[in-house]
């Protein structure tokens, strides 16, 4: 059922009258509608592929007072399915994206439904060659949404995040992520100990990233299933997962830092998974 505003004096169109008290900045940390904690999601690239492939997730959009032909469609659709959307000054624009890299739109969504781990794998049975990334205590959100995009880059299934206290991604994942998280997806796991068993019923074969006791990345003869666990950038892989996965590989160096930024040793590995045509 549709609720019926009366028309106050001063507002021009029915639009202004909706969105006055609903723009996502004044309502961070609110629940929309359907009682999922909205997402803050800023920037062109990433704003425009969930108005791609997720539009329905969208509750509330602000963009830029003088940038309405940029985001036409965008407006136009939401004006049609009822929407609230506001054109706004750069100082309210920024305080409602939460800094200057808005590039003239912010969105209020909903963040992507959950997914499981036994879910991705079940979709996955019936193909002969693919790829997972693991990530174990990577825990900034800068990281893991450049990581994203590398494995959407790449081509990878999925990407499981282990040891998140949070079952949603934050905004500055989805910002750096630039719309890769509307293409790959990703499964926050809390328990370490359900991921290694499962993958390997699912016939995967396990690689574990290790600077120790490990196989030069370059001498690797991958197989069609692989799934390739990344430690945070300090502490690596945590013994009690080491423990239970045999392969072990290493990104030679030849310089004196002994690893890579997380980001990087992705890139670096997918590289060469890559060149073995098994992604």
């Amino acid at each position: 059922m549709i609720e019926r505003r009366k028309h106050t004096k001063g507002t021009t169109t029915r639009t202004k009258q909706r969105t006055s008290k609903s723009i996502p900045g004044k309502n961070r940390g609110k629940r929309d509608r359907a009682g999922s904690q909205g997402i803050v999601l800023y920037g062109v690239q990433a704003c425009r592929a969930v108005f791609e492939y997720r539009r329905n997730a969208i509750n509330r959009v602000c963009f830029l007072a003088g940038s309405r032909p940029r985001f036409e469609d965008i407006i136009a659709w939401c004006e049609k399915n009822r929407r609230p959307v506001k054109e706004v000054r750069q100082p309210e624009l920024t305080k409602i994206a939460g800094g200057e890299h808005h590039e003239g739109i912010v969105f209020d969504i909903k963040p992507k439904p959950t997914v499981s781990l036994k879910s991705l794998l079940d979709e996955g049975a019936g193909k002969s060659s693919q790829c997972l990334v693991v990530l174990e205590g990577v825990q900034n959100p800068h990281n893991i949404g450049a990581i994203v995009r590398t494995c959407c880059f790449f081509g990878v299934e999925g990407v499981v995040v282990i040891g998140s206290d949070s079952p949603h991604l934050s905004s500055a994942t989805y910002r750096i992520a630039e719309g890769a998280l509307e293409q790959t997806t990703v499964i926050m796991e809390s328990n370490v100990e359900d991921v290694v068993p499962e993958l390997e019923r699912a016939g995967y074969e396990l690689y574990a990233t290790s600077p120790h006791e490990a196989t030069s990345l370059y001498t690797v003869q991958w197989p069609k299933k692989v799934a390739l666990f990344f430690g945070a950038e300090r502490e690596g892989l945590s013994p009690q997962l080491l423990a239970t996965i045999a392969n072990r590989i290493v990104i030679p160096r030849k310089g004196a830092l002994e690893s890579l930024n997380v980001g990087a040793a992705v890139a670096s590995v997918l590289t060469e998974v890559s060149r073995g045509s098994t992604v």
